[in-house]
């Protein structure tokens, strides 16, 4: 591969895919720069595989995972929802098409089995959309049918949940007994919480989502926390994760991300130039506070990972996302797109209708990818979501969706000027390399950057 190298200063160099930062001394010519750059570049090699966009003509459901999407009802009326879910439209799945998808999952699984010559294995994530356990019955339907076909076929199986955490003590015991690990969306103080996500009849969530936390923590149940937050909340940051760390003592990880331009957040104050800063340092207060008090536990926001060789955002992008909504169709995308451009198929009371792909299912993935390559911290973020970014009517982003592409580029830039200074970026380290005498009359630094 050619050398990708940016530089972010000048005399510092930038290379993502050795992890890698140079500093030149002054007398260094760009020539000069390229030449040893490329020396380097083959001297350390790749920290990661390198994954292209392919090309795809079609997309069908051939995976032994996928995420179900069982009903739009919920239990919560959260101000920011980007599925706008609750109300008197709302709609459920039916067993007959979890029947159809789950024995298409074991299709799926023996296929693949046999023809990489590995275990049986198959993957369920139950999320929403809606609240998945708002109907307790169906909720534990779906968990033994996948449970129970599993058994018989003898297929190795994984079962996940994202919940609200609005559930009885009956609900935490099942999933208790029966899940791998659970995401709960908790906007980490009970102020937030109550006011942001409020239950239908308009009353406090914290109390129950609290106690579901408390009763997964005491037994040592493998679980984490989303808070996702509007403005007025990123200052809050090191008192959230002050306050969960402290009350949840096996809470092993806290996903804070500011909220997403959907939704009911569509028209609401959300991320701009004005505030992303208010994230970046609040958060970076938490780091401090997580070192300073010894937890066990940790913070993450997708806006600030190490490089990786992935060159697309998600599975999504390459015709690998596979989304069985509460209509019976199967997206490829988890947010609410048209279904002629991104719906795979359709589950009804008989079998899987497959649609034809849409090129325009892989035009933003596509266009994203050939804007966002020459920035440094593309191999970090692959561009962002590009169902998230928005566009005005003269083909350029919106401010929000600049101010989350700035998001990422600000954090990435602090990370390297405080390992230049040989600190800690977060969860982040450095640590410098020996330079060989031949180019100790040009290099003043080698940097090896973002060691977890």
């Amino acid at each position: 591969m050619d050398l990708i190298s940016y530089e972010i200063k000048k005399n510092i160099f930038y290379l993502p895919t050795k992890g890698l930062v140079i500093i030149f001394k002054n007398n260094v010519n760009k020539i000069e720069k390229i030449r040893l750059m490329r020396d380097i570049s083959k001297e350390y090699g790749n920290i990661f595989e390198m994954e292209t966009l392919p090309k795809i003509n079609e997309v069908k459901f051939r995976a032994n995972y996928i995420v179900i999407f069982p009903t739009s009802n919920c239990n919560l009326k959260c101000v920011y929802c980007y599925y706008e879910s609750g109300g008197e439209n709302s709609i459920q799945l039916s067993e007959k098409q979890v029947d159809n998808i789950l024995k298409k999952l074991v299709q799926n699984s023996i296929l693949l089995s046999r023809g990489e010559e590995r275990k049986r294995k198959m993957t369920l994530m139950i999320a929403g959309g809606g609240e998945p356990t708002y109907n307790k019955e169906f909720f534990y339907y779906i968990v033994e049918r996948f449970k129970d076909l599993a058994n018989k076929y003898n297929i190795e199986k994984e079962l996940y949940l994202i919940t609200n955490g609005i559930f009885d003590y009956d609900i935490a015991e099942y999933i208790l007994n029966n899940f791998d690990g659970v995401q709960i969306s908790y906007d980490g103080l009970p102020e937030i919480q109550n006011k942001n996500r409020p239950t239908l009849n308009c009353k406090n969530s914290n109390e129950i989502v609290e106690k579901n936390i408390e009763y997964f923590d005491k037994n040592k149940f493998k679980y984490h926390i989303r808070s996702t937050l509007l403005p007025r909340d990123f200052k809050k940051i090191p008192e959230i994760i002050d306050y969960c760390f402290t009350k949840f003592k096996n809470l092993s990880l806290i996903n804070v991300e500011p909220v997403f331009n959907k939704g009911r957040a569509e028209n609401m104050n959300i991320l701009s130039y004005n505030n992303k800063l208010d994230f970046i340092n609040s958060f970076e207060e938490a780091w401090k506070l997580i070192y300073k008090k010894n937890y066990k536990g940790i913070i993450k926001t997708h806006y600030l990972q190490a490089p990786s060789g992935k060159q697309y955002y998600c599975s999504s992008s390459i015709g690998k996302g596979y989304y069985l909504n509460e209509e019976g169709w199967i997206m490829s995308c988890s947010e609410k797109l048209p279904l002629s451009d991104y719906a795979i198929g359709f589950v009804d009371k008989l079998d899987i209708k497959y649609v034809k792909t849409s090129q325009q299912y892989f035009l933003p993935h596509e266009e994203l990818i050939n804007s966002c390559k020459a920035c440094f911290a593309f191999f970090h973020c692959k561009g962002g979501c590009p169902m998230l970014i928005k566009k005005d009517k003269n083909g350029l982003i919106d401010e929000v969706s600049r101010a989350s592409c700035e998001l990422t580029r600000n954090f990435i830039e602090r990370a390297i000027d405080n390992f230049l200074k040989k600190e800690k970026y977060c969860e982040y380290k450095a640590e410098e390399y020996k330079i060989s005498d031949e180019k100790k009359g040009f290099i003043e630094k080698i940097i090896k950057v973002f060691i977890e």
